[in-house]
């Protein structure tokens, strides 16, 4: 991560890509009170009412203004004061993956959270997760650095803490919303915005907002659609991921009923019913997404057949040469490709079928969010290894895909789902991963 030409950044201490800064004389303590900082804390008006920047903001969730902002509810100081008082220690994690992408909106973004914590004048540590690594929430490593540098050698009781995130996954009640819509409303109103210097485009000229006009105007249909659905679940799974109970900032400071968020896709759950893979001999085609598994299948499962990557070779005639020159030599092979198309499959087949070998079509039927979470954990276990697959690269191949059929005239046939792949999870393949 390059920051040259950021400037200095002061009182911020800085571990790789995770940047960190102690407000006040914060007591470490077993028992912690974690929140997001963003839409959890504070609420950016700039972004709920789009007409006080019309034509002036390239980036709708930052600031416009370093003080783009307004407290989450009325007692939001004295919720943070009363968890001190019950001896919790007070922390602020947020992604802020943005944070150097441009020298002036860092600033903006550093002197926001400067105002924030003088505003708040709780004694606290900030975790600001500036890349997509193990750091970025979902995954646990701004609580574990925490835990490790910043809390006296004291390890954190994760019954006795709790986290408080926005971004939960949910689907928004109309009731709820509407809720939520008039407490903000209300919020909003009682602000006096006369030291804002908004500044919005009429015309081709940029000039100077009226903000308390705007507010004064504002109607609930204007702040509704802003509240759908989260835009993310990554609070959610940092609360499941570190152990911790889970509350909504609206639930927590604002005491509305809980909408529970649902998670369509638990990698906890991969393997746990894990297949049989029962080949000896043959020809093993392996039909499967990238960062779908394959080639672990190859090493751990078929480990005396020549693996043949079927993607990387230069054409497909080279390809079928290649095969069936083993398998005229009685060579195992396995074919370690995508192979989703029924003609692909087809050409290694009839080959097998001519040669009399018996073929074994092993299906890794996952979901998608199985494949991009094993691209997710290729990344942050291999941070130096450059990777060809993306998350577009594993849509196009399920846009592509032609499940294989029983008329393909195969020998045998193995299907693995997400549950029945055989994984050998280590502690970080289990994590929700950003």
């Amino acid at each position: 991560m390059n920051t040259d030409g950021f400037g200095t950044i002061p009182k911020w201490e800085r571990h790789g890509t995770l940047f960190y800064h102690r407000y006040g004389e914060p007591r470490p303590s077993e028992k912690l009170a974690i929140f997001d900082m963003d839409s959890t804390l504070m609420l950016t008006p700039s972004t709920l009412v789009g007409e006080l920047v019309k034509g002036n903001k390239p980036l709708i969730n930052k600031p416009a203004v370093p003080n783009d902002f307004i407290l989450y509810h009325t007692n939001v100081k004295q919720m943070l004061q009363q968890e001190i008082q019950n001896g919790k220690a007070i922390l602020i994690c947020s992604n802020q993956s943005q944070l150097f992408l441009k020298p002036q909106l860092s600033k903006l973004i550093f002197e926001r959270i400067r105002l924030l914590l003088e505003k708040l004048d709780i004694p606290l540590y900030i975790m600001l997760a500036t890349q997509k690594d193990f750091y970025r929430k979902p995954a646990c490593g701004m609580l574990e650095f925490y835990e490790k540098h910043l809390n006296g050698y004291i390890k954190i009781d994760k019954t006795q803490s709790f986290y408080v995130g926005d971004a939960a996954g949910r689907t928004w009640t109309p009731e709820l919303r509407d809720q939520n819509v008039q407490r903000i409303l209300a919020l909003l109103k009682a602000e006096d915005f006369s030291d804002r210097n908004y500044v919005r485009l009429n015309g081709r000229t940029l000039e100077k907002t009226n903000a308390n006009d705007i507010i004064a105007q504002l109607k609930p249909a204007t702040l509704k659609a802003k509240f759908d659905v989260d835009f993310s679940d990554c609070d959610y799974k940092f609360a499941l991921n570190n152990g911790l109970q889970f509350y909504t900032p609206e639930e927590y400071f604002a005491k509305l009923p809980k909408v529970r968020p649902t998670i369509t896709f638990d990698p906890r759950n991969i393997g746990t019913n894990s297949v049989n893979i029962d080949v000896k001999d043959g020809m093993v085609v392996i039909v499967g997404p990238p960062a779908g598994g394959k080639t672990f299948l190859c090493d751990h499962y078929l480990p005396s057949f020549t693996r043949i990557n079927v993607d990387d070779m230069r054409s497909r005639t080279s390809c079928i040469k290649k095969v069936t020159g083993h398998l005229k030599e009685s060579d195992n092979v396995v074919l370690d490709g995508l192979n989703c198309t029924k003609i692909q499959r087809q050409e290694f087949i009839t080959v097998a079928r001519e040669l009399h070998v018996k073929s074994t079509i092993i299906f890794l039927d996952v979901s998608t969010d199985f494949a991009i979470h094993f691209h997710r954990y290729r990344k942050l276990t291999e941070p130096k290894t450059r990777h060809k697959t993306t998350q577009d690269t594993i849509y196009r191949y399920y846009r592509k895909l032609e499940k294989p059929t029983i008329d393909e005239g195969y020998d045998k046939f193995i299907h693995i789902t997400d549950e029945s792949y055989p994984v050998m999870h280590d502690t970080v393949s289990k994590l929700f991963l950003p």
